[in-house]
């Protein structure tokens, strides 16, 4: 289309602006072709611009993140999940222009960089291992290079727990007056003192059964 272009006083010179559509959810890239016809039918070589790739992306990066079944609660962003052994979120995010240097990922506020990403067409997949004793909180953010912000992740609190609780009982005052085997006798009211250790503890999971014989 002539009426794109401008010439110059010689009329041998032209020049012309291209727009490319960035509509919604559109993404495309690649690089640009020319060739010239002038109005005696004589065609140009076709040129292209092999140095250059034009990007159009209009379209968020999506993202999926999910964990290993816990042994009790959810790992749900203000819940509590708990395992007793490792602990693993594996994650997806949808990106026709990923790289991976761009995820923004944090445990506990901490950057996390050991993930390997593996790539099944634009969906890119990723693991976090949680694998010693503590608590966890994932958190995740992604942003691609045209400036599509994806939709931040934050998970409840992964705790892992490899450790059986430790009980110890005392009593007091502590003065048997006869003993067989395992039993103990005193002529005297006892007061049985409880000692749990647990960094996990929940008073309610305590069941304490006094049997009386």
């Amino acid at each position: 289309d002539s009426g794109r272009f401008e010439f110059d006083s010689s009329e041998r010179t032209a020049t012309a602006d291209i727009k490319l559509p960035n509509g919604t959810a559109e993404q495309y890239s690649g690089s640009f072709s020319f060739k010239a016809t002038d109005r005696a039918g004589n065609i140009s070589d076709t040129y292209t611009d092999n140095k250059t790739v034009i990007i159009v992306d209009t379209v968020a990066p999506t993202r999926t993140v999910e964990f290993s079944e816990p042994k009790e609660g959810s790992f749900e962003e203000g819940s509590k999940a708990y395992y007793d052994s490792n602990a693993f979120a594996t994650i997806t995010i949808t990106e026709a222009n990923f790289y991976p240097e761009d995820v923004d990922l944090k445990v506990n506020d901490e950057t996390y960089s050991d993930v390997s990403w593996t790539k099944s067409g634009d969906v890119w997949t990723g693991t976090v291992n949680f694998s010693n004793d503590g608590h966890y909180i994932l958190k995740l953010n992604y942003s691609d290079r045209s400036t599509n912000k994806m939709e931040e992740y934050v998970s409840g609190e992964i705790i892992i727990d490899e450790y059986d609780p430790v009980i110890e009982v005392s009593y007091s005052p502590d003065k048997e007056v006869y003993s067989s085997g395992e039993r103990k006798y005193y002529d005297e009211e006892q007061t049985a003192t409880i000692k749990i250790t647990e960094h996990n503890f929940d008073p309610s999971n305590v069941e304490v059964v006094l049997t009386a014989e």
